[in-house]
């Protein structure tokens, strides 16, 4: 009952925003597409602190590794979108050692596969102010703050309450709400 309130009241704030809400996804779906339109509308309730933007004008940086379509797709629907105010810049990145200054980390499947070099890409971010997201089973409790999952032949999402807490970031109780809770390791 609470989530649907939730996406009553914002649902049409997402559209008069100009940005994007999920819609369920068909065998035949775009993926990349709704898992792009997910991670600029969650940008939306998430804190930064200061200290992650070395100016007022900097945009929000977003990498991603591992997954070249989402890369992509996250690039055409940013294009002109400002998110609180902020351009979108995003990058397709090889290794973690190449993220500097960026505000979103998403790990694709091709770089989960890996779980020991994944395990040191989490704990190398969790306490920083980047938000980590994925989209691989079990992702969600090994660390990522946001994974997505395919239930349903829906995208949703699970939200690591741990990591969440343990970052630099925050997110809004709204967001939280409407993610599936997990917790590290359960």
């Amino acid at each position: 009952m609470i989530r649907k309130a939730v996406l009553t009241v914002f649902f049409p704030l997402f559209l008069s925003q100009g940005l994007y809400w999920h819609k369920p996804l068909k065998a035949s779906g775009d993926y990349h597409g709704v898992v792009a339109k997910f991670i600029i509308n969650i940008m939306l309730f998430v804190e930064w602190p200061d200290s992650a933007f070395t100016g007022n004008g900097m945009p929000y940086k977003i990498a991603v590794m591992g997954d070249r379509q989402l890369a992509v797709k996250l690039s055409e629907l940013s294009e002109n979108k400002l998110v609180k105010g902020r351009s979108l810049e995003v990058a397709s990145v090889y290794s973690h050692n190449a993220v500097s200054n960026y505000h979103v980390l998403f790990l694709g499947r091709e770089v989960a596969a890996n779980e020991e070099k994944t395990q040191k890409i989490i704990n190398r971010f969790l306490k920083s102010p980047v938000l980590l997201i994925g989209d691989t089973s079990n992702l969600g409790r090994q660390g990522v703050m946001i994974n997505f999952v395919t239930r349903n032949k829906q995208v949703r999402f699970e939200i690591n309450s741990d990591s969440v807490k343990a970052s630099k970031v925050k997110m809004s109780s709204e967001l939280m709400k409407l993610g599936i809770i997990v917790n590290n390791k359960e």
